[in-house]
This record gives structure tokens, sequence and C-alpha cells, in this order.
């Protein structure tokens, strides 16, 4: 691990070992350059409004940069730790996770903003990814079982692969018509409404289909004889 009182540089990355493959290297590099840009694009709106300096450090693989001319390149530092660290906005985790992913493909690949260190694993691009998954509404289905009728908590399905009650509305003069539906697995059709991680948290439904009853379902030898050998 390189030392941080070593760590000279406004931004530096760090590779593992004292070598690497030439392909890897490149790609890494590669890598890190796009991430300065899309910092520096996010934070000042021009990826060119600061030009960086490359210094090749001592004591394992790792390359510095340094603002050129005296360029001001607070936003960006503070644009990457707040990605590194913080709650980065949808901007700067779209901007951030393409170049972050590659880097984490990389063995041992750490980030310094001065002297701090953080490792660039699998999850932190992962992260981003999750930020940029935003809640949305489209026409769909919810199937599970029908619970919560009353009038205090109004009704729910219980879905039962995720564990999940998803909450469900209807239009107040159909709710006593949903008695009949109490306790039993039904599909509603509706508008859902889906939250960050992509499943259902509630459904404004306008027609449920219920299934049939075990009682109502066919035996072994209803079905006997259905698929027979030729």
């Amino acid at each position: 691990m390189a030392d941080s009182r070593a760590m000279e540089c406004t931004i530096t990355l760090e590779l593992a070992g004292d070598s690497a493959a030439a392909g890897d290297f490149r790609q890494a590099v590669t890598a890190f350059d796009d991430l300065l840009k899309a910092m520096t694009r996010s934070a000042c709106g021009d990826e060119a409004a600061v030009q960086w300096t490359v210094r090749v450090q001592a004591g394992s693989i790792l390359l510095g940069v340094d603002p050129a001319g005296g360029a001001d390149a607070g936003p960006v530092v503070a644009a990457l730790a707040r990605t590194l660290w913080g709650k980065p906005d949808a901007v700067l985790a779209s901007a951030a996770v393409g170049p972050l992913r590659v880097l984490a493909g990389a063995p041992g690949v750490h980030l310094w903003v001065g002297q701090e260190r953080t490792p660039v694993t699998d999850e932190l691009p992962a992260g981003l990814r999750s930020l940029l998954r935003q809640p949305y509404r489209q026409k769909g289905t919810v199937e599970g079982k029908l619970t919560m009728l009353s009038e205090r908590s109004g009704l729910a399905i219980h879905e039962p692969g995720q564990g999940r009650r998803i909450r469900c509305s209807v239009p107040e003069e159909r709710l006593e018509e949903m008695r009949v539906l109490w306790r039993r697995r039904v599909t509603a059709f509706g508008m859902v409404q889906y939250g960050a991680d992509g499943y259902p948290v509630q459904i404004e439904a306008e027609h449920f289909e219920p299934f049939p009853d075990d009682a109502e379902l066919p035996s072994h030898l209803d079905v006997l004889g259905v698929l027979r050998a030729d």
C-alpha cells in the first residue's frame, strides 16, 4: 500500500503491485482519464475547463494529477469526493458509473483524493447504478393474496415471491364487492407504482381476477390420460 504521506497530488490512481500487464495498465489509465473528464464536465460544464498534469510517483504504480496552469480544481475534487464517499446526485452518478465500472474490473485499484484512499470495487459502481433507478408508474398487474380489508387500513396484496405487501387502492364504491375476494389469491390490473428497486409498491386497481380455489382445480384423476404416448 502506498504511504499517505507521499500523496502530494490532487488526485491519484493507485494500481496493485509494482507491475501490470500492458493491456490492463492502458485500460485503467484510459478509465482514469475518462473519470477525470466526466467529473470536470459535471462540475464545470466543460471537460476542458481543467487541464490535468500527470505525475508518476514512486512506491507503487501511482499516477497523480494536478490542475495545470493554476486552474481551480476545487469543484472537480469536491464532485469526485461526493461520488466516492457521499451521496452524489444523478448527474454525478451517471457520469462516474462507466469509468468506475472499468476500474473496478482490475484487482487492487484505489483512488486517492488528497490523502484519502478509497478502494474501487464492484460495490462502488453498483451503488451508483442504484441511485439512477427512479420510481415510475405504468400499467401492469400484481399477483398475490388480497389482505388487510378494512375501512381503516384499506387493501393490500401480499406478494409471496418477495414477501412484500403492496398497497392496493380501489374506488370507494367498489370496496364492498372486494369482500368476496378477501384472503384469496388474485391478479390485480391497473396503474402500478414501482419503487427505485424495480418492485411494485402500490397499484390503483381497475379490476381483479381471482385464482380458482383449490377445490376447483382438477385432480390427478381429471388430467389422467391428457398426456399419453402415441
